[in-house]
């Protein structure tokens, strides 16, 4: 590496990329340890050189956060790792995303309906309003927070959050499909269709999607439009359309 260039900062992300896009699904046994650790100890070392780097500090945090079961690295030291990333860049989303889930993995473990399963979720919650207020023409936090109400069955704040997130809403990939979510959750299939719509746009080729449009075009009152998806899909996906008979019954395709 010469001097005077960044080309190991540049090496972290790229060793972060290959490790969270591609080996943590691909490797398993000690060839996913190995690939963790190398990418673990390059993103450690330009941490502690580059503190001033957001990304890398964001990658760290979130490479220690998917780390394989008997490598995780103590809470405290993972946190320490997020609030940094989150004060060097503090609208950035995968940090407060990442810090938002310490808090949502608890959650998740406590049974439906208790009390410690709301405190843990209602401190995800906290955190993400604060961001939500950073960011207020960002729809994306808006939905992730009208989900975690969802899941409270607390459906008022669910439905309030979501209102708030429809207003400030434009096309992006990642909050249609946070928002298209919730609104099958909560059978709201016009706003269901909306959202699933820019998804399917955004990924044509995702005809998982387009089926679940096709449904909701249906459940919105639109049975025409319902039938035309299925006969595209029925072109370009042989047999998807056939996994859910009794939709097509419904739609009289059958």
């Amino acid at each position: 590496m010469r001097l005077g260039t960044y080309a190991d900062m540049e090496f972290g992300y790229q060793l972060y990329e290959w490790y969270t896009e591609r080996q943590i699904t691909m490797l398993s046994g000690e060839a996913r340890l190995a690939a963790y650790a190398a990418a673990r100890d390059v993103l450690k070392g330009n941490y502690e050189k580059y503190p001033y780097d957001a990304r890398t500090a964001t990658y760290y945090a979130h490479a220690l956060d998917v780390a394989p079961k008997g490598e995780e690295p103590p809470e405290e030291y993972r946190l320490e790792v997020l609030r940094h990333a989150i004060a060097l860049s503090p609208k950035r989303i995968q940090p407060r995303y990442l810090l938002a889930n310490v808090s949502i993995r608890k959650g998740d473990a406590q049974p439906p309906g208790s009390a410690a399963k709301r405190e843990h979720y209602e401190k995800a919650i906290q955190g993400l309003s604060e961001y939500a207020a950073l960011v207020p023409d960002f729809a994306e936090p808006d939905y992730v927070i009208a989900t975690l109400y969802q899941t409270l069955g607390d459906a008022a704040a669910a439905k309030e959050w979501a209102a708030k997130g429809l207003a400030v809403y434009e096309t992006d990939t990642n909050t249609a499909r946070r928002a298209s979510r919730y609104y099958i959750t909560a059978e709201d299939w016009d706003n269901a269709r909306r959202f699933l719509a820019d998804l399917a746009a955004a990924e044509p080729e995702n005809y998982p999607v387009l089926y679940d449009l096709a449904k909701a075009e249906f459940l919105a009152g639109n049975p025409e439009r319902a039938r035309d998806i299925v006969r595209t899909l029925r072109e370009k996906a042989p047999g998807l359309a056939e996994t859910d008979p009794a939709f097509l019954r419904a739609l009289g395709e059958r």
